[in-house]
């Protein structure tokens, strides 16, 4: 897709999910109502967590809008 992994942000509820982006330098967010038995441990890996979907668009507003 031609983006730079600082404009990327992976959304998932596995360990594979936040693995994959923490290995490819991407910000992470854990989506706490999904299907995962770790939470707490994958609570440490990612960069953020949120407990409903409407919550990832203050992150994308906070941390990925980029102001010209």
């Amino acid at each position: 897709l031609d983006v730079h992994p600082d404009h990327a942000l992976m959304l998932g509820d596995t360990d594979n999910d936040i693995l994959a982006a923490n290995a490819a330098s991407i910000k992470s967010v854990l989506a706490l109502w999904g299907f995962s038995d770790h939470f707490d441990d994958l609570k440490r890996i990612s960069t953020f967590a949120v407990e409903h979907p409407l919550d990832v668009l203050d992150i994308i507003e906070s941390e990925m809008v980029i102001n010209v």
